[in-house]
This record gives structure tokens, sequence and C-alpha cells, in this order.
């Protein structure tokens, strides 16, 4: 079972991709400095869509031109999840090693927070990371942000697949043009992050979790192509057709110069946040 509404109507979408299990909520005894079992919980990366169906992820361009994704990649550089208030790196240490460390804040005043160092490689369409991370162990609390940073992965980084070296995010997806099938190879590479905070969690869903349940990072493709001119370019001839593939990065030129920025900036918006119990 599903709960929340996730902050908007969703009709579609994969996940799983970075699985890690996690400690419920919960604060430290009062009486004495003894770590409660706060029993344990999933987290998740997952893509959606507000468009396509259940094994279908679909977004469109300004011209109202339909993609429908075949593959997706994203290169993370690291997640940080900001402790609540009257929770600090002392009550988690016993309960994080490896891939995550806890780092206190550095101004009065700021969080510590939990962080799931990069890099990761995350094909969000079959739930495959790169390295597995599967067995990752985190603390799961009423986390005050969750920020979702992302950074290209270097090219001479062979332990990566091959299809994401040199991008941040690359994706794969069939469209139609003149009623000829063709596909779309964007490749983006851009160093950001996606937030989700209190501002945004309205349902409350960061306070929700129990023993048992998955909160799931999801990356809303919806609006990624929200200003990157795909049709228009094509039909100018900024963009090429080659053997059936249209090749969109940051060397175009014309009305899609700009392709990269914009959907960068469409990327950081796009992280929302869900659980499944």
């Amino acid at each position: 079972m599903t709960t929340g509404k996730y902050g908007r109507p969703m009709h579609a979408w994969l996940g799983a991709a970075l699985v890690v299990g996690m400690f419920a909520a919960g604060c430290g005894d009062d009486d004495d400095d003894a770590q409660q079992d706060f029993g344990s919980i999933n987290l998740a990366l997952a893509a959606t869509s507000d468009m396509g169906t259940a094994d279908r992820i679909e977004l469109q361009d300004p011209q109202g031109t339909t993609y429908t994704i075949t593959e997706l990649w994203v290169a993370i550089d690291e997640i940080e999840l900001d402790l609540p208030d009257g929770v600090d790196c002392d009550d988690v240490e016993d309960q994080i090693s490896g891939r995550v460390e806890c780092d206190e804040g550095e101004l009065e005043g700021e969080d510590d927070e939990i962080k799931v160092e990069g890099k990761i490689a995350v094909n969000l369409l079959t739930g495959e990371t790169v390295p597995d991370i599967s067995g990752l162990t985190i603390p799961a609390l009423s986390y005050d942000e969750i920020d979702l940073e992302v950074n290209n992965i270097d090219d001479d980084q062979d332990e990566f697949p091959q299809f994401i070296r040199g991008e941040t995010v690359r994706m794969l997806a069939d469209f139609e043009r003149n009623n000829t099938k063709q596909e779309l190879d964007a490749r983006f590479s851009f160093d950001t992050e996606a937030k989700y905070g209190e501002g945004q969690d309205e349902e409350g869903l960061l306070d929700a979790l129990r023993d048992g349940d998955t909160l799931v990072l999801r990356l809303d493709v919806t609006n990624w192509f929200n200003d990157v001119r795909i049709t228009q370019c094509l039909a100018d001839g900024d963009l090429k057709s080659a053997n059936g593939r249209v090749v969109v990065d940051d060397d175009v030129g014309g009305e899609c110069s700009d392709a990269e920025g914009e959907f960068e900036t469409n990327f950081e918006e796009s992280l929302l946040v869900g659980i499944t119990r």
C-alpha cells in the first residue's frame, strides 16, 4: 500500500535503484546513553512522471512531442539528510558505517547531517546501482531537509558503466516525428542538487515513517524538458537526426544552445518523496 499524495497527482513511477536499510525514527534515551532499537525501514530512489503508465515513464517538450524513456542513469555525488532538532551525530554514530557518515554542523544552530557518499551511478528504470550499495544502513528520522547532489562521472572512471561516463544524467527515449519513430539521446553534465524540505512536505510525510516503511526519493521527470525545445530545434535544423538518433547535449546551437542549463534548472526542482508500506 502507498500512503500520501506525493505533492501532486502521480500516474506512473518506476523505481528502486537505490535501496538502503535504515533504523526507524526516534531520539536517544533521556535516562542513559544506550541507543534504542528503532526498527528498520528502507530508502529508495525512483523516477516518476505525471504521464505514462505503471510501466512506462514519459515526458513532453514545449511543442507537445511525447518522449518515452527507455534508459535513464543519474550520477549521484552525495545524499545529505539533515538531522532533526534534538538529534546529533553522537546519537547515531553506532548506526552508520562504510559509505555513510555523519557530519556535525559547522555553524551554531546548523543541523548535523547524515551523508551517503558517492559516486553512485543509478539506473532509475532497472534498480541497478554501481557500486552495489544495497547493504548500507543509515538512521531514519524525521529529516528537516534532503539534498540529492549530482555531478558527472569522469570519462576515465572505468568502474562505472560506459553509458554514464562523462555525464551527470543520460537518457534514451523513443519519440515520433513526421510519423517516423526516432530515438533521443540526451546527455547532460552539470554539478547541482535537488532538495526536498519542510516547505514542500505539506502532508508531513517525513514525520509519518513507521517500522517497515520505505522512504522513496522520487525524481519527477515530468517537467525536465520545460523550455528544452527539441521539436523546434529539429525543425530549425539546430538538431540533426543521424540514423534515427537525435543527440542533445551542451554542444547544440540555436534555440537549444541552453538545453543543458534549462534541463539543470528543471532537475533542481524535481525531487519529491513518498512512503510505501
